[in-house]
This record gives structure tokens, sequence and C-alpha cells, in this order.
């Protein structure tokens, strides 16, 4: 089983990770690690976006990687970060290219450019089932 596990670097992803690490090491064998950043936020931190966009991927890439081998030990890991402004539909598009057969996601997510949660609109929208991970999962 292949799982798309989507975290989004803040606060309550390790918990999220962690609360999916014993279930992924039991059944899934893959796991990617999707993280996803605005790019609609990059313009506003420099004038060339190109190098802040790549440092940004960078930084995001180097978190899931941290990420994948503190929790994630028993499971094959790949990690992808994309930045976009349409986080829900780039979590299933992602989910739908790696062949994922369940998309995994918890902590706090900002709307999806449209005022939905991105929770909200991946659960109606996701042609695979979703775990939601609430606040203090425990694995």
């Amino acid at each position: 089983m292949r799982v798309l596990l989507a975290v989004n670097g803040n606060e309550s992803s390790e918990p999220t990770v962690e609360a999916m690490s014993r279930w992924a090491a039991l059944v899934a064998g893959e796991v990617l690690l999707f993280d996803v950043f605005a790019d609609n936020g990059i313009a506003a931190c420099s004038e060339d976006d190109g190098p802040t966009a790549a440092r940004l991927r960078l930084e995001h890439e180097g978190y899931l990687k941290r990420v994948g081998a503190s929790y994630l030990l028993q499971a094959t890991v790949t990690t992808c970060v994309e930045a976009t402004s349409e986080v829900a539909r780039s979590i299933i598009a992602a989910a739908t290219k790696g062949g994922c057969d369940l998309i995994a996601l918890g902590g706090s997510w900002p709307d999806d450019g449209v005022g939905e949660p991105v929770e909200e609109v991946v659960v109606r929208l996701a042609p695979v089932p979703v775990v939601l991970i609430g606040p203090g999962a425990l694995a």
C-alpha cells in the first residue's frame, strides 16, 4: 500500500507523522511525504523569485527527509515538495500521480485560496480514501 502523508511544516506536522508511523510500519510499505509552500508569498520575499523559491524548496525537502528518517523507519519513504497556491488540488494530484491508495493529513492548513479549509477540499475531491489526523493523536 502506498500512502501520501501531507505535512505542512508547522508544529503539528511531526505529531501527525508520529501518529501514522506505527500504522505505516504495519500496513503501508511506501510513504510519500508531501509538503506544499504557498507560491503567492514568494514575490514579497524577493524581487528574484528563483533563488527564494529554490531555497524554500530545499528547506522543505530537508525537513521532510529529517521527519521521514526520524519516524518512518519501517517504510520506504519518498519526498515531494511543491510551490502552489492550490494546496488541496496539489495534494490530490500528487496522490494520483504517485499511485497512492490513501491520503493522510493532519495539523492545521490554511484556506485553499478559495476560503475553504484544505482538509474539506481534499476529502470532497480525492479519488482515494482520506484519513484526517486530529490534534493530540497518538501512535
